[in-house]
């Protein structure tokens, strides 16, 4: 049997897009000064995470079992994270707030803001994204298993896919 080349990953959770914008109190977006602020959005959908040895560190195929062993996953989006269409389920906006990562659990924050209000989208100038966070608290639903053949195994359940690669690798 040939080698594994390649796991993908499929979770469903939430994404957290961090945004930096102005917010304009009165929706006169040319006519009054903006208050700095970061635009929260957070959506329903779902992510894939790409392990090869042609990876970094932390998501390579020598460690993809420790991923499939947690029933969470948290992670700022990368190249290795291929995030899917989204449906809206929150936005808010903090005022005079500043983007920061958080240490505890390797996401992100908002420090320091002023005011958190409700987003109004006629009162906010230009977004300029700043990271997104993908967030789960499921294994993943779906295991994509890239034999260095090219043929694929789909696998279910985290501790099929466990068995498989272990027997593979």
């Amino acid at each position: 049997m040939a080698g594994i080349k390649e796991v993908i990953l499929k979770y469903d959770g939430i994404q957290i897009d961090y945004d930096e914008t102005t917010y304009f109190p009165n929706g006169l977006i040319d006519e009054e000064d903006g208050v700095k602020s970061v635009l929260v959005l957070t959506d329903k959908g779902g992510w894939s995470v790409n392990f090869s040895n042609d990876s970094d560190d932390e998501y390579n195929l020598s460690n993809v079992c420790d991923f499939l062993k947690n029933n969470t996953f948290k992670a700022i989006a990368n190249y290795q994270i291929e995030t899917d269409d989204t449906s809206g389920i929150s936005g808010e906006l903090h005022l005079n707030g500043t983007i920061k990562h958080s240490e505890e659990d390797g996401g992100l924050l908002v420090k320091d803001a002023s005011d958190v209000i409700d987003n109004d989208w006629e009162k906010i100038g230009e977004r300029e994204p700043y990271e997104c966070v993908v967030h789960s608290t499921t294994f993943p639903h779906e295991v994509t298993i890239i034999l260095e053949d090219g043929s694929e195994k789909n696998i279910q359940a985290a501790n099929e896919a466990i068995l498989f690669i272990e027997k593979n690798t």
